[in-house]
């Protein structure tokens, strides 16, 4: 684009700065580390943040897994009793059947 220095100095010519501007950039260079903290600390929070919601959303999974877990085993072992107190009932059911038609013959 640019084949020598005067044709870069051409395009770009010299401009005087705004009064004042020296001092406002020797003002600033004592506030750089400041705002690089203030940015950084900014990230940093936000990233803890977003942790603490995902560990936050992955510990309530956790412990609604765990409650529904629960849940099912409670439900199975109700199940096995139900089915236990069905078997024995109807075992005596047949047995005073089988009973009762002994002693008819």
């Amino acid at each position: 684009m640019f084949e020598n220095d005067d044709d870069l100095k051409a395009a770009f010519p010299r401009v005087e700065p705004p009064p004042g501007f020296e001092q406002r950039v020797m003002a600033r260079l004592n506030e750089p580390a400041k705002v690089r903290k203030t940015a950084t600390f900014g990230f940093a929070a936000w990233a803890g943040v977003a942790a603490m919601a995902m560990l936050s959303v992955s510990g309530i999974n956790a412990y609604q897994q765990e409650r529904e877990q629960q849940r099912a085993i409670a439900a199975r072992d109700q199940l096995l009793l139900a089915l236990q107190i069905t078997g024995k009932t109807l075992d005596s059911v047949r047995d005073q059947l089988n009973s009762n038609n002994n002693n008819r013959q």
